[in-house]
């Protein structure tokens, strides 16, 4: 499996490849495609194994998809205030400071 089978545009896997990631981890395997499609999604993982991309990814996709036609809107959920930082630091960058992706 490959990011780019998560149906993510060029644009963001790009990104991905550019940060030397090549391989889904399990937690984003199984995670990034309910997100992507719009569903609930309830996940627990140790300390660095993707989480944060497992959300943000597929997140930064439907915004992609949505600002072309509509306002795009979506809630995170983090355990405590540290993950819920952390989502929003790297969903910010990608959204506001950087504009990479349509």
């Amino acid at each position: 499996m490959t990011f780019a089978s998560f149906a993510l545009s060029p644009q963001i896997v790009r990104a991905v490849q550019e940060r030397k990631y090549t391989t889904p981890t399990p937690i984003q395997s199984a995670v990034s495609p309910g997100v992507l499609s719009g569903r609930d999604v309830w996940a627990w993982a140790h300390t660095g194994s993707g989480k944060t991309a497992a959300i943000a990814l597929p997140l930064l996709q439907r915004h992609a998809e949505a600002s072309q036609k509509s306002q795009c809107v979506n809630d995170v959920l983090g355990i405590h205030r540290k993950l819920c930082v952390r989502y929003y630091s790297v969903l910010h960058v990608h959204l506001h400071a950087h504009r990479r992706f349509p």
